[in-house]
């Protein structure tokens, strides 16, 4: 089911695939490991594709766009995918917008992505519309079917397509307990659901965070590939071993769910506030391996409560000792 997923990635974005040089910008400059898998998931579909690395990588608030065009001359833009696209995140997405008027006369390509919440804002969209039109070219991938509706709209024509993290390749540790619970803390919480762990409350990757933010400060621009390589590997890492130290999987985080399938854990999950799972299970469920059709996990725990560690439910005397 990975391998598939997998192809069906390579297959649907074949096509938006350049024969020259091509830019890579919206570095996921924040503690958020599953934009961290896109990250690496892109960069791998990428090179693997064209034979070459980017010849330009930014954050979207770091764009410079005279720096762009000098490294990929009339080449390709690609922009990262991922659920930020609209106005739940309309601060992160107002940058988007500015680097595609920078762009005129060039290709663009959305890889990926899902737009948040299914209703977008009117005023926005109809900006966001109109920054579209600005490039020569701009192709769109969606991760889900509203998503496509909704880009469509927008005056593009979308392709439906699986998250860029499905062309990553990943192993996990031995699970040390019987289930890992990650449940979102942040604005797209669906509230309600049981007690468990988010990525901001681990301390590892608080400090990838802050170290990552610091070393962008000072790292000079020939040399930026390898660090946001280097940082999304750590992100990566450090997640597969929190969420893998589970022997099952629950979560209402998308990446939870595509980690999760990743590295061979069955996995339970919940809906986020904005619908994000289960849109993403109606494109793509046969290729993921779910336990069952989006629930609450009561059938799952029973209603057991979950620590900092996400260990839920009776533990054997060996397993105690690892929470």
């Amino acid at each position: 089911m990975t391998r598939a997923l997998r192809q069906l990635l390579s297959d649907r974005l074949a096509p938006a695939m350049p024969s020259g040089r091509y830019a890579l910008i919206d570095y996921p400059l924040y503690n958020n490991p599953g934009d961290a898998l896109i990250w690496a998931g892109s960069r791998q579909l990428l090179e693997t594709t064209t034979g070459r690395a980017p010849a330009y990588v930014s954050t979207l608030r770091g764009f410079d766009p005279a720096a762009c065009r000098a490294a990929i001359g009339d080449g390709t833009v690609f922009l990262l995918g991922g659920g930020n696209f609209g106005h739940l995140y309309e601060k992160h997405h107002r940058y988007r917008l500015r680097a595609l008027r920078a762009l005129p006369g060039l290709r663009v390509v959305l890889l990926p992505l899902t737009v948040a919440p299914a209703v977008p804002c009117a005023a926005l969209m109809a900006e966001t519309a109109e920054a579209l039109r600005i490039p020569d070219q701009v192709l769109a991938f969606a991760r889900d079917a509203t998503t496509r509706d909704v880009l469509t709209g927008l005056g593009l024509a979308p392709v439906l397509a699986p998250d860029a993290a499905h062309a990553l390749k990943l192993t996990a540790p031995p699970p040390v307990q019987p289930l890992s619970r990650l449940i979102r803390q942040d604005k797209e919480s669906a509230g309600g659901t049981p007690r468990g762990w988010d990525w901001e409350n681990a301390p590892d990757l608080r400090l990838i965070n802050r170290l990552g933010k610091l070393a962008d400060r000072l790292t000079p621009v020939r040399r930026r590939l390898t660090l946001y390589d280097g940082l999304a590997a750590r992100r990566i890492a450090a997640a597969i071993r929190r969420l893998g130290a589970g022997a099952q999987v629950e979560t209402d985080r998308l990446h939870g769910l595509i980690l999760a399938h990743l590295i061979g854990r069955p996995v339970r999950i919940a809906d986020n506030a904005t619908g994000k799972l289960s849109a993403y299970v109606a494109a793509w469920g046969d290729g993921l391996g779910l336990l069952e059709p989006p629930g609450t996990f009561v059938n799952a725990t029973s209603g057991a409560s979950c620590g900092m560690a996400g260990v839920c439910g009776d533990l054997s005397p060996d397993l105690r000792g690892a929470q």
